[in-house]
């Protein structure tokens, strides 16, 4: 009986605790929150066109378009390698799909992907 009564007391006393340090760090967090948050133009660039673990939309639009089966498209990867000179972003994406012969292959894409959502320098490798 004592044993539970020391729990029962250790668990108020830790919701106390927890309680009092998370007041004290949104205290200290406030007047950060009034500033304005600028956004990179590479977090720009995901916001707009998504995530790397989604797969970029343009490249997805892409590959589905011009795929032999467009609903076999599986994304494993995608890299953001870097923005250009003229803002546009070098994106390189790894996927899954059927083959026309319906074997599933692993298969690369690179391209650049311009401020439109445009896509240039085109390359897929198996």
């Amino acid at each position: 009986m004592k044993k539970v009564i020391y729990i029962v007391i250790g668990l108020i006393g830790l919701a106390i605790f927890s309680r009092f340090v998370t007041n004290k760090q949104t205290d200290a967090k406030a007047p950060a929150e009034n500033k304005a948050v600028e956004l990179s133009p590479k977090e720009q660039f995901e916001t707009k066109y998504g995530s790397a673990t989604r797969g970029y939309k343009p490249v997805y639009e892409y590959l589905k378009q011009n795929l032999d089966d467009p609903s076999s498209l599986e994304v494993a990867n995608a890299w953001n390698l870097g923005m250009n000179k003229d803002g546009s972003f070098n994106v390189k994406l790894s996927f899954r799909a059927k083959n026309s012969f319906g074997a599933l292959k692993l298969q690369t894409i690179n391209c650049t992907v311009d401020k439109d959502g445009s896509l240039s320098n085109i390359a897929m490798n198996e």
